[in-house]
């Protein structure tokens, strides 16, 4: 069994633009904040970027992060890394019982799908919306006869109640 000891992802040169249709709100976040939230829950990436992994064999190993193209890989030789080839497998690289040092290029410079871009809109406009409210960090809000209660955790799941989370599921 492969075990993945370290896993080292840099950013891209750039994110994909934005989607078009966002209220002013949405489109005044970071949408490097915006994008990085969306990459956290998918396995997919658009805007090609360097990872490097290090993973301990023997075993079959597969990228977790799509699309992935190997550049170079390295075998601990108890001193120093060694460069080495991998072996390819039907569904990744065959390894031996070594510890690797694989470093890819992760990523595509082609536009994300429309499903990935409304879940950027509702992701955005759930927090914008939540910014704007004035109580981002609050989890009961009374004025007279009027309350309402939000979960603890209702800011850090917001790709979720957005909806933005159910769209994403296919990119996991």
């Amino acid at each position: 069994m492969v075990d993945v000891l370290g896993q080292d992802e840099g950013a891209p040169s750039s994110y994909p633009p934005k989607p078009s249709g966002l209220s002013a709100e949405a489109d005044a976040l970071d949408p490097a904040g915006v994008w990085q939230r969306i990459e956290g829950w998918i396995a997919r990436r658009w805007g090609e970027r360097t990872v490097t992994w290090i993973v301990a064999g023997p075993g079959v190993w597969s990228p977790n992060l799509k699309p992935t193209s190997v550049d170079s890989a390295e075998v601990w030789d108890g001193e120093t890394w060694t460069t080495t080839t991998l072996a390819p497998a039907p569904t990744g690289y065959d390894l031996d019982h070594k510890t690797y040092k694989i470093t890819a290029t992760v990523g595509t410079a082609s536009d994300p799908p429309e499903a990935v871009l409304e879940a950027y809109r509702r992701y955005a406009e759930y927090v914008a919306g939540m910014k704007a409210d004035g109580h981002a960090g609050v989890t009961s809000v009374s004025d007279g006869d009027f309350s309402m209660s939000r979960p603890a955790q209702w800011a850090a799941r917001a790709l979720h109640y957005s909806g933005a989370a159910d769209l994403l599921r296919a990119f996991r």
